[in-house]
């Protein structure tokens, strides 16, 4: 085979496998990390305008999905909107300080890096899926040399529902949107009637998420199936005066009121003689102490006379 041949036969090579070429498609799991982990990398070519301007105005953008190689997902869309702060607007073109090394450990210099704001999006798939997202949006724009102006717009946002096969999923997106105006007013009356008229834009969308069947719970139903606290009521206050392990039989101070007694249990420490409630003979009610330890007056005049204890007289002194 002479060296024309083979370079005819590699051309024709090259040719059948352009013309049997199929789509990149979404799915990368060979970016995920772990088992259950599905990653989804987008694109989506959108016409953006701003709305309700000067009253409340935000960005309002609807495209079609595409795969990294601009082939469109057939029957998908996505929508986004992010609310303008005017007065954020000078911000938008003011960039953050260079960062000192080592840049794997702090200090960070964030000027000028605080979002005005969030937005949200949605993305609709040609299966019936779909996945809504919210979080901070960071929009910044470099003015050219050429006269033309470069507009960036990046959020990081939290996955806060879906349908479909993304029902109940639970992952972050990261967007990174950007446009292109071949000529960029100097005024900032110009610059917000140039933005009006709307633009094309090109947003790169990744999502890193779990399904609804690898997930838990939501964290309130787990909270709600979570065991209760142990109570961390605190003790009852002790009697001013009184020490807390005071032994029966003595009087809190005058004007206090004596601590709570425990309440019985299995593990309470055995009652002293002295402490128990002893059981009458019948036809007699229980013997009663008072807080001083003495029987009281009630149980005293139920005894019979001849049970009563009389102390002995003191002797005279001779």
């Amino acid at each position: 085979m002479t060296g024309q041949n083979v370079i005819q036969s590699l051309d024709g090579i090259q040719i059948a496998l352009g013309s049997c070429s199929t789509p990149l498609g979404i799915d990368f799991p060979q970016l995920g990390t772990g088992p259950r982990e599905r990653v989804l990398v987008l694109n989506s070519n959108e016409r953006i305008e701003v709305r309700d301007f000067p009253r409340a105005p935000y960005f309002s953008a609807r495209g079609v999905l595409t795969d990294l190689d601009q082939g469109e997902l057939p029957n998908s869309r996505a929508e986004r909107t992010f609310p303008i702060d005017l007065s954020a607007l000078p911000e938008v073109f003011q960039w953050p300080p260079a960062q000192q090394e080592p840049f794997d450990e702090p200090p960070v210099h964030g000027e000028h890096t605080t979002p005005p704001g969030p937005s949200k999006q949605a993305y609709f798939f040609g299966d019936g899926s779909s996945l809504v997202t919210v979080g901070p949006s960071l929009p910044k724009i470099a003015v050219l040399a050429d006269g033309g102006a470069q507009f960036w717009v990046g959020s990081i946002a939290a996955i806060t529902q879906g349908t479909g096969m993304y029902e109940g999923a639970r992952g972050l997106a990261a967007t990174m949107g950007s446009a292109y105006f071949a000529r960029w007013p100097k005024s900032e009356k110009e610059q917000l009637e140039r933005l009006q008229r709307g633009f094309n834009a090109s947003v790169v969308t990744i999502f890193k998420l779990v399904l609804a069947a690898e997930v838990a719970g939501d964290s309130q139903a787990a909270a709600a199936e979570r065991p209760a606290e142990p109570s961390t009521a605190a003790a009852p206050a002790p009697v001013a005066g009184v020490p807390a392990s005071a032994p029966a039989g003595i009087e809190p101070p005058a004007g206090t009121e004596s601590a709570p007694e425990p309440v019985a249990s299995a593990t309470t420490a055995p009652e002293s003689a002295a402490s128990k409630t002893t059981v009458a003979p019948a036809g007699r009610g229980p013997k009663r102490l008072t807080a001083s330890g003495r029987t009281s007056a009630a149980d005293a005049k139920q005894r019979p006379p001849s049970s009563r204890v009389r102390k002995p007289k003191p002797k005279k002194g001779k």
